[in-house]
């Protein structure tokens, strides 16, 4: 009835449960997005990309997200548990998939946008994890794999005003111990809240907010807190990644070496697919294009003046589950 009521020789129990709950709605994607379709061993699905905002927040029929990502439709591959993602395959059997993904792209989005360029220069020049980073200076050592994917999430929840009671349910921790992350993070980032704060007010004076690339999301403010303030915020970051991956699909689309192809897009990741012998070809040109600097995320104080240039992760493997670094 309540968690009072659990035995702790119960809690093995419990815990299955929950974790078979989780499962069912893992499959349950999977059902809703591909059971209805009578298909063949010859047959293809082709997910409908939806590059455009949304105004509502909601899928709609070509349309994209109201923070700008991009989406699919019909079926909505990016749904699909990553356990279940071998059902996706190369187009034959001495083919395989490769995947290149933007490295922590919203966070970089963040960090020139608050203008912290001395983290920026360790991610982009040095390679470094900006979000382990920033959790073995808040924890005062080398922090755990646990602490840097809590932290992670703790970045973007202050950064998109999330209270501090909120953030100490979410990792379990006391209000005070949050806090005081909370004013070492803002010390160590004065940016954050300057971002925040300069975002707010602009759409505040002028009714939208806008991205670095012109996209623009109309947006009513009439308080620096709440779910307006936090998408307003949310919405010039998120438009980063899409565009400098739509951008490189487009070069992708004519300089693969043929018969390489584009074979989807999943948020910030692009997958191609390509004869293994063609594996070196293919991946030089994905990584030339993209890594091309981006002219509206000019940085001169890191000699980037021409743009920003994203790292990116490669992926190698037979299908979409079982790919390798």
């Amino acid at each position: 009835r309540s968690v009072r009521h659990i035995k702790e020789d119960d809690s093995e129990r419990i815990v299955q449960v929950i974790q078979n709950i989780s499962e069912c709605r893992d499959l349950s994607k999977l059902e809703g997005n591909f059971l209805r379709y009578k298909l063949s061993g010859s047959d293809y699905v082709h997910p409908a990309l939806n590059m455009g905002g949304s105004s509502r927040g909601k899928h709609e029929s070509g349309r994209g997200t109201a923070s700008w990502r991009f989406s699919c439709s019909d079926p909505n591959a990016q749904q699909v548990p990553k356990k279940a993602r071998n059902i996706f395959i190369p187009d034959f059997p001495d083919w395989e998939i490769a995947s290149i993904d933007l490295r922590q792209a919203e966070v970089i989005g963040f960090l020139w946008y608050a203008e912290e360029w001395k983290i920026l220069d360790d991610v982009l020049r040095k390679g470094m994890d900006a979000h382990r980073r920033l959790a073995s200076a808040i924890v005062g050592r080398d922090c755990t794999d646990e602490e840097r994917d809590s932290y992670k999430n703790t970045t973007f929840a202050l950064l998109y005003g999330e209270s501090p009671r909120s953030t100490a349910m979410r990792l379990h921790k006391t209000i005070d111990e949050i806090k005081q992350a909370r004013d070492f993070y803002f010390k160590m980032l004065p940016g954050t809240l300057q971002y925040r704060h300069d975002t707010i007010e602009f759409a505040k004076a002028n009714g939208y907010v806008e991205s670095p690339f012109g996209f623009r999301r109309y947006v009513f403010i009439d308080s620096e807190y709440g779910r307006a303030a936090n998408q307003s915020c949310n919405a010039r970051i998120q438009n980063i990644p899409p565009i400098v991956t739509g951008r490189a699909m487009i070069s992708l689309h004519r300089e693969l070496p043929k018969p390489a192809r584009l074979w989807m897009q999943s948020h910030d990741e692009i997958l191609l697919t390509y004869p293994k012998d063609m594996r070196q070809s293919v991946i030089e040109c994905a990584i030339d294009n993209l890594r091309k600097p981006v002219p509206e995320l000019s940085a001169p104080v890191l000699n980037m003046a021409g743009g920003l240039v994203f790292n990116v992760d490669i992926e190698i493997g037979d299908n979409w589950r079982d790919l390798v670094k």
